[in-house]
C-alpha cells in the first residue's frame, strides 16, 4: 500500500513538472500583437506584450499556476458543498414529513399499543415456570 501511494506522489509530481514547464515554454514564445485603444482617433492606451522582459513573463506564468491551483482548489469544494447543501435539502424536506407521519400514527394508534402490552403482560405473567424435580448435580472436579 506504501509503494501504491508513493507511486502516485511521484506521477502526480511529474505531471505537475510537465505542466510547469508548458507554462513556462508557453510565457517565453509569447509575442503577441500590440494592442492600441483609440476612442475618436486619439489613443488612449496602448501596450505592446511582446517586450515583456524576464520578470515580467516570471510573473505572468506565477499569475497563471495560482490562477490554475485556485481553479484545482475551489472547483471540488464548491462541487461538494452544493452536493452537501442538496442532500441536506432532500433529507429535510422527505425526512421532516416522514417523521411527522410516524409520530402521528404512532399517536393515534397508542390505545392499541396499550392494549397488546396489557395483553402481552397478562400472557407473560399467567405462564408459570414448573419446579424443577430434582436440584443440579454439583460435580466437584
Amino acid at each position: 500500500m506504501k509503494t501504491t501511494w508513493r507511486w502516485i506522489a511521484i506521477a502526480m509530481t511529474a505531471f505537475a513538472l510537465l505542466t510547469l514547464l508548458a507554462i513556462v515554454g508557453w510565457a517565453w514564445t509569447f509575442e503577441p500583437p500590440p494592442v492600441h485603444v483609440v476612442i475618436d482617433g486619439d489613443e488612449v492606451f496602448g501596450i505592446d506584450l511582446g517586450l515583456l522582459t524576464a520578470g515580467d513573463k516570471a510573473l505572468l506564468v506565477g499569475g497563471v499556476l495560482l490562477a490554475v491551483l485556485a481553479v484545482i482548489v475551489v472547483v471540488p469544494v464548491a462541487l461538494i458543498i452544493a452536493l452537501a447543501a442538496t442532500l441536506f435539502g432532500v433529507a429535510v424536506g422527505v425526512g421532516l414529513p416522514l417523521l411527522m407521519v410516524v409520530l402521528v400514527g404512532a399517536l393515534v394508534l397508542s390505545p392499541l399499543w396499550l392494549l397488546a402490552a396489557g395483553v402481552w403482560w397478562l400472557l407473560r405473567r399467567g405462564a408459570t415456570r414448573p419446579a424443577r424435580a430434582t436440584p443440579p448435580a454439583n460435580i466437584a472436579a
